[in-house]
């Protein structure tokens, strides 16, 4: 769906400021979106086609759409539907792609995990949505990290290096996970431990990084820990060399709840012009999960001049619905706050 800069569906775009896309007998899911240039590359998870040596799974898949939402058929393989391209990373198993970005090169990287293999994943595109064979191992970059880990969010940092955060497990405990990679896939090892960062929040409890953003040359990542017994949201700050920045929050690390001790969780991240952090996602208000975006300091304060609408939202949090609603997206532009995510009606 596109708006216009006034929050009206923009009737020139698709069908009635539309798009709904013919995968044919295929099921599919967009996780994802990503400007390259005016087109729009829509990323996520499409199941394939059965046939005798290769059974119903999902797979990695992306296509790109033209300013005006019509599908852009010089992009991926033609005898795809609707010019998809999709990626089976794994046999025999779902690939599941959750996040996706573009370099400046156009290159398309799609990132998530698989249920085989249980790695970081990510498969570069070319600009034309061909696989990349010069990157990683034909155009895949697998990375273990403990028994089984996940990608949810990517960033392309200036100097072309890739972050890639989400969840790594072991012993049946979840902790924040990051990895940074060279251009070519390889694992840069001047980040973290060999190019790997664990994080666990408080000595119990699982945690997960949902997003990822730059700050400067500082990570930030954004997600939820339930270290306290509750679902809180989490934010941690790292500086280029993957230690955690000790100036922000509490060791680079803040924890905060909304005062109800049930689900907080962020979805996603966002700066603002003057360097405070926007985050999104859901908080509960003792029933059911609100529609929440929350505001931090550069520093990683809970800003308290923010927000408080109403709908149970304390100083720092703003609750735009009453009812059951969760947010999924955040962006800002020209100072501007536009977040996005579903509402039960």
């Amino acid at each position: 769906v596109r708006y216009t800069a006034a929050g009206i569906i923009d009737t020139t775009f698709g069908n009635w400021g539309i798009v709904i896309q013919d995968m044919g007998t295929n099921l599919a899911y967009c996780v994802g979106a990503a400007m390259q240039g005016e087109k729009i590359i829509a990323a996520g998870q499409i199941l394939n086609e059965p046939n005798s040596t290769n059974p119903k799974y999902y797979n990695f898949g992306a296509a790109r759409y033209n300013s005006n939402g019509t599908i852009d058929d010089t992009f991926g393989i033609d005898e795809n539907p609707a010019n998809l391209t999709t990626v089976n990373v794994t046999a025999n198993s779902n690939d599941r792609c959750y996040a996706t970005a573009v370099q400046d090169d156009g290159k398309v990287l799609l990132a998530g995990g698989t249920e085989g293999g249980a790695k970081f994943t990510i498969v570069r595109l070319s600009s034309d949505g061909v696989v990349d064979t010069d990157f990683g191992t034909g155009g895949i970059v697998q990375q273990a990290i403990f028994e089984k880990a996940w990608i949810n969010s990517i960033v392309v940092q200036p100097d072309k290096k890739i972050v890639a955060a989400g969840a790594a497990e072991k012993d049946g405990r979840r902790y924040i996970a990051l990895a940074r990679f060279e251009e070519n896939g390889g694992l840069d090892t001047s980040f973290g431990s060999g190019g790997i960062i664990t994080t666990p929040v408080g000595t119990t409890g699982n945690a997960a990084a949902k997003d990822v953003i730059l700050q400067g040359d500082k990570i930030i990542v954004a997600g939820w820990t339930n270290c306290n017994g509750n679902e809180d949201f989490v934010l941690i700050r790292y500086d280029s060399n993957g230690i955690p920045d000790d100036t922000f929050g509490t060791d680079g690390m803040v924890i905060t709840d909304r005062g109800i001790n049930k689900q907080n969780v962020l979805n996603a991240a966002a700066l603002l012009p003057d360097g405070r952090i926007i985050g999104a996602g859901y908080s509960s208000n003792g029933t059911y999960k609100q529609f929440t975006v929350v505001c931090y300091t550069a520093d990683g304060k809970l800003d308290t001049t923010f927000g408080g609408n109403g709908n149970g939202a304390p100083n720092g949090f703003v609750i735009p619905f009453a009812g059951e609603s969760v947010a999924e997206a955040v962006a800002v532009r020209n100072g501007k706050i536009f977040a996005g995510g579903s509402i039960k009606m």
